[in-house]
């Protein structure tokens, strides 16, 4: 087995080959317009490169290197009269298909995060915390999950109440009036 095949399976299995990139190398064997669009002479059947390299090609181009090769490729395009000017006056983008990982404040995932968070932070500072409320916090995440997804919001609002009593419980340990240090008693 060859050093490179043993690597190669690893990297394969980092990139994602839903993604557009990835894909688009994936349809370059197949498409003969795209090979002669791309300067190749005869068909090949063979990938033109990693899905990996794309990413990092485009890495090392950098925002405005990308931009310069795509005002390069709709010159081109205008040039050897594949598309007319006219038809670049009025663009259309769909941002629909653009992902999107926002997690609104009244999620669920963020107030365990926070608790989780404030819990860390006072065991480090040497704060004794009553309690820390892990075992709850990660069923209450999992009820509102599912709540969520059965689109039960009378529920859901209730886990989330209790998810910010648990956060305002934490945050209240913590504060000067209710330390418990814990300090060695002094020998006398």
């Amino acid at each position: 087995m060859a050093t490179d095949d043993f690597f190669r399976a690893r990297l394969d299995g980092m990139v994602d080959p839903r993604h557009p990139l990835a894909v688009l190398a994936q349809r370059w064997s197949e498409n003969v317009v795209w090979q002669l669009f791309s300067g190749m002479e005869y068909y090949q059947t063979k990938l033109p490169c990693d899905a990996t390299q794309i990413g990092r090609f485009r890495r090392v181009l950098g925002e405005a290197g990308v931009v310069q090769l795509l005002k390069t490729t709709i010159e081109t395009a205008v040039n050897i009269q594949a598309i007319k000017k006219q038809e670049l006056e009025r663009v259309i983008v769909d941002t629909t298909v653009q992902e999107t990982a926002i997690a609104h404040p009244p999620d669920s995932r963020p107030l365990d995060v926070a608790r989780d968070k404030m819990v860390r932070v006072a065991q480090r500072a040497g704060i004794k915390l009553k309690q820390t409320y892990a075992t709850e916090g990660k069923a209450l995440c999992r009820r509102a999950g599912g709540y969520a997804h059965a689109k039960q919001f009378k529920r859901l609002k209730a886990v989330l109440r209790r998810q910010r009593t648990i956060l305002g419980a934490v945050t209240a340990s913590r504060t000067p009036s209710r330390l418990s240090v814990s300090r060695p008693a002094a020998s006398l």
